[in-house]
């Protein structure tokens, strides 16, 4: 058995065992260790990937924001927010600014939010307000 597999073995049953722990353990340099532990990720990441397929790409779109990046800063971006729940305008404009007042505008982007909320709430009143 070669070195690299005596360290895969080990770091198999032993996956806590530090680089330091299995090197002294095996009489092996940290490096050697290392380029074990590479060799094992890539044999994973080969695994899951005939498994899975191949990790999504995002579109460039986004992942790129003009002006900023208070959006692709975020977890989620609003517009994929907006998308994926079917919001309209004013409801989504209220999500986009409530999402980012703390990276860009603060008080007033919760403003601008609250307005959206107040002309959305009035065309609602509106639509309800013969039934």
């Amino acid at each position: 058995m070669t070195k690299t597999q005596q360290i895969q073995n080990l770091l198999t049953r032993k996956p806590n065992m530090s680089v330091a722990e299995v090197a002294d353990k095996l009489g092996v340099s940290r490096v050697t260790v290392y380029s074990a532990r590479k060799q094992m990720a890539q044999a994973v990441a080969e695994a899951e990937e005939k498994e899975f397929g191949p990790e999504p790409v995002l579109p460039a779109v986004d992942t790129r924001q003009v002006g900023g990046d208070h959006y692709t800063r975020l977890e989620i971006q609003p517009w994929e927010v907006i998308e994926r729940n079917g919001m309209g305008f004013f409801d989504g404009n209220a999500v986009k600014y409530l999402m980012r007042y703390k990276a860009k505008g603060g008080v007033q982007d919760l403003e601008k939010a609250r307005h959206y909320l107040d002309k959305l709430i009035a065309i609602e009143n509106g639509r309800h307000a013969g039934k």
